[in-house]
Order: C-alpha cells, then sequence, then structure tokens
C-alpha cells in the first residue's frame, strides 16, 4: 500500500495554503550516531548484536518509524492560484 498513490479522500488532508515552516527531520546528535554505526554494523557483518546494543536499534527503529510516520503526514500539496499543486513541482518552478 505504500506505494500505492494517495486515496483522493486524503489529499485536502495533505493540503496547505502556505509552506509549512518545518519539514520532518531525522537528526539524531553525534553521540546516538556513534551508537548507531557499530551497532548496524555488527548486525550486518555478523547478523547478531550484543545484548547491549539491542537497545540502541530499538531506539534507531524507534527515531525512524517516528519520522517516516511524520513524513506520511507531512503536507504534500499546496493550493495557489491555479488550484492544489504538488509542493515539489512548485518548489522547481521558483
Amino acid at each position: 500500500m505504500l506505494n500505492d498513490p494517495i486515496p483522493p479522500h486524503l489529499i485536502e488532508s495533505l493540503t496547505v495554503d502556505n509552506f509549512p515552516v518545518t519539514s520532518p527531520r531525522f537528526e539524531p546528535d553525534a553521540e546516538l550516531l556513534c551508537e548507531y554505526c557499530p551497532a548496524l554494523a555488527r548486525l550486518l557483518t555478523e547478523q547478531w548484536v550484543l545484548p547491549e546494543m539491542e537497545q540502541t536499534l530499538a531506539g534507531l527503529l524507534f527515531e525512524l518509524v517516528g519520522y517516516f510516520a511524520d513524513e506520511l503526514k507531512a503536507p504534500r500539496w499546496i493550493r495557489t492560484a491555479d488550484g492544489a499543486e504538488f509542493m515539489q513541482e512548485v518548489v522547481k518552478k521558483s
């Protein structure tokens, strides 16, 4: 379903009159990145992690799911004089 077009009944809820002031971001601080990277490297290379790394990976998953949910709920269209337009297209025209 994630790759399906957005249903028409949801388009209005993803349409705004002005560009949002902020957009979803995934910005872990350097300390968290220093924990995430070795845990992921170990998981990918050795296909297992130490018990203490499980909490780190659970935190990463939590942050990624939150970011993904924010992205899914973020506006996609903006109302213009020509009607609703896809935000990325309006930005390209500018």
